[in-house]
């Protein structure tokens, strides 16, 4: 129920990590002994990550709802037009791509994570999924949990809205191929 209705109450807001000043990869197939330090170490090998992090849900499963053997890592590197930077970062994409690490081979791809504030409180991954596929390949889709109360949807302050008595400040992340993700957010 209500997979179809992301919003709550207006429009919700999407907006872009694409910056600049740096690139975003996404690494999948991540197993799950694997953790942030470890993918971050093979990526410094070829230049300097900013920050990485491997999502956990706070419930004990997959932040993808599936599988928890297997996840995925978000990492960003420099991207300026320093030449020097932009191939750091495309040199460490081709050589980390492919390497088994735990029994999982990585998949690497350049990929922009839009952030999608103010949906609904009863709104699943699958629905916020569905719906950006709908402009292209969705990699990963997270709507965090609520560790506190365990309802789906974000680390969010239980504010009320007096028009709708709901809570708001739910979001969630959506990661996509850099040049498919333009399309979702016109």
């Amino acid at each position: 129920a209500g997979d179809s209705k992301v919003n709550h109450g207006g429009s919700a807001a999407v907006n872009s990590s694409k910056t600049n000043d740096e690139v975003v990869l996404h690494v999948g197939n991540v197993g799950p002994n694997t953790n942030a330090y470890h993918v971050r170490e093979l990526f410094e090998q070829h230049g300097k990550v900013n920050n990485c992090i491997v999502p956990q849900d706070h419930q004990g499963r997959a932040s993808d709802g599936g599988d928890y053997s297997v996840r995925f890592a978000l990492l960003t590197m420099p991207w300026t037009t320093n030449g020097a930077e932009r191939v750091e970062a495309e040199i460490a994409c081709v050589n980390v791509n492919g390497q088994e690490v735990d029994g999982h081979v990585l998949e690497v791809q350049e990929v922009t994570t839009l952030y999608v504030g103010n949906i609904r409180p009863d709104t699943s991954e699958d629905g916020v999924r569905n719906l950006f596929e709908q402009h292209g390949s969705v990699t990963s889709c997270i709507v965090p949990s609520d560790h506190q109360d365990h309802l789906r949807g974000g680390y969010a302050e239980d504010i009320e809205d007096d028009a709708t008595s709901s809570p708001r400040g739910r979001f969630a992340l959506v990661v996509m191929p850099t040049d498919e993700a333009s399309d979702a957010t016109n």
